[in-house]
């Protein structure tokens, strides 16, 4: 099919029913489900691939067999290519000499009996991973090859399994699919929300980490809640029509940091490869759960949506100002040398209680991104903490809530904190953040008690799963 009309204007639906038979159809919302190759994405917000850096090429292969014993269902294998055998082997090909400058890496697992399989029958998975090149990145035919790949995988001595990978490789090489690694930026809605994408059509992702179609049931999920609320909303209102932009603002606020995140880390997992460093490759597998790279698997893991917040409106979050932050704190700018103190509501400077303890002033490192969301929230009872980032163009987001004894959903409220700014928290505001978008490092000048992070430290966890920020795109 295909789509018609404007963000305002009506939207039809051309379907075609066979036999040269086509029907258009009158639509309030389209939702383009058609994968990384969308046609409807490519016309109404065309995604430029990126295939890297780091180039990859990965591989497929289904072979019949089993594969030796295997502690779980997965294993992977890995080589460092013997690169002076195969430039003595295979000359000067460029394809090969990249592939043989990197890691070299196969999984495998058991696969499930197919449909009309014989009793006993049992296949073996193989996916792989070789090195691309800028200069091979068009032209690395000279891989599909079962020996090529036998001799990228080739290693002095072998265990049971990696005798298994080469002798898989070597007899069903020739016939392996191959794609490069890519990816697409995020856009899950087009024509001012009346077309919304869904999965793969969304944004292509490295296959890194196998997250392309978990990614797809989250929209999925996501849609589906947003279609709940939208529809309840509608039926309060007495609405004839739901409402298209409403929803798709919806699906991309919870989902676009989500997607963005996954994608960016499963960039980041095909470094190893292209680079041929296989001690930071175990190394980052084993560094545990609290390690940089353990805990960003653990976000990736449990990061994704709740039926309980998917249905949950954004928080739209706002500007902070003098004014509009006054319930929570204060905001203070950049001020003129020799300007008196004034920490009226008016005024330029906060008004502070460091009286509990003895201060602590210092810059706090944190590393990014920090998903622009929230599920948890903190306070500090005996202090008026202060919090602002380093750097000219430097901005944040922070959650807060007035104080009291029993924050709420419905009392929370996002802001973006402008560069050159800080903000002052008044003794037992709730918060969340320092938040941020970019995969960068930021420092923060953190002004509190010697002891807030050990006795004034009070936490609740708001929901389960996590309320997504509205925020404008083009900042932080």
């Amino acid at each position: 099919g295909g789509g018609g009309g404007g963000g305002g204007g009506e939207l039809a639906v051309t379907v075609a029913r066979g036999g040269g038979v086509t029907e258009t159809l009158p639509a309030d919302l389209v939702v383009a489900c058609d994968g990384r190759y969308s046609a409807l994405r490519q016309q109404l917000a065309p995604a430029v691939p990126c295939y890297g850096p780091p180039y990859v090429a990965d591989f497929r292969i289904v072979a019949p067999g089993a594969p030796p014993p295997m502690e779980g269902p997965l294993w992977r294998v890995y080589n460092r290519p013997d690169a002076a055998a195969l430039a003595a082997k295979y000359g000067g090909d460029t394809a090969i000499r990249a592939a043989a400058e990197g890691v070299v890496r196969v999984g495998l697992m058991r696969m499930p009996a197919r449909a009309g399989a014989a009793p006993g029958e049992v296949e073996t998975g193989l996916f792989g991973n070789v090195r691309l090149s800028d200069e091979s990145l068009e032209a690395y035919g000279s891989l599909r090859s079962g020996a090529v790949l036998r001799d990228l995988f080739a290693a002095p001595r072998l265990d049971p399994i990696g005798d298994f990978v080469l002798r898989v490789l070597e007899a069903h090489g020739d016939a392996a699919h191959w794609a490069r690694k890519q990816q697409t930026e995020t856009a899950y809605a087009a024509l001012g929300g009346r077309v919304l994408f869904c999965g793969d059509s969304a944004g292509a992702i490295y296959p890194s980490l196998g997250q392309g179609a978990n990614l797809s049931l989250e929209d999925a999920c996501v849609v589906a809640a947003a279609f709940r609320r939208g529809l309840r909303d509608e039926q309060r209102r007495d609405a004839a029509r739901l409402d298209a932009a409403a929803l798709a603002e919806h699906v991309a606020a919870v989902r676009g940091s989500r997607r963005d995140f996954v994608r960016d880390m499963s960039r980041a997992h095909a470094e190893h490869v292209s680079s041929g460093d296989l001690d930071a490759e175990a190394a980052a597998w084993n560094d545990g759960p609290d390690g940089e790279w353990g805990s960003r698997l653990g976000r990736l893991w449990r990061g994704w949506p709740r039926a309980a917040t998917s249905e949950l409106p954004p928080l739209r979050a706002r500007t902070a100002t003098r004014a509009n932050f006054a319930a929570f704190g204060e905001l203070v700018a950049e001020s003129e040398d020799g300007e008196l103190y004034d920490a009226t509501a008016g005024g330029i400077d906060a008004s502070l209680d460091l009286s509990q303890g003895p201060p602590r002033l210092y810059l706090m490192r944190l590393d990014g991104p920090r998903e622009l969301s929230v599920s948890m929230i903190t306070r500090h009872q005996r202090v008026t903490q202060c919090l602002g980032a380093l750097g000219e163009e430097k901005d944040f987001y922070l959650v807060v809530h007035q104080p009291g004894d029993e924050p709420s959903v419905g009392g929370l409220n996002a802001f973006r904190v402008p560069p050159r700014h800080f903000v002052k928290l008044h003794a037992g505001t709730w918060h969340a953040g320092p938040l941020w978008t970019r995969d960068e490092h930021r420092t923060f000048v953190n002004l509190e008690l010697a002891d807030t992070n050990i006795t004034d430290h009070d936490c609740v966890d708001l929901v389960a799963g996590s309320i997504p920020l509205l925020v404008d795109a083009a900042a932080s």
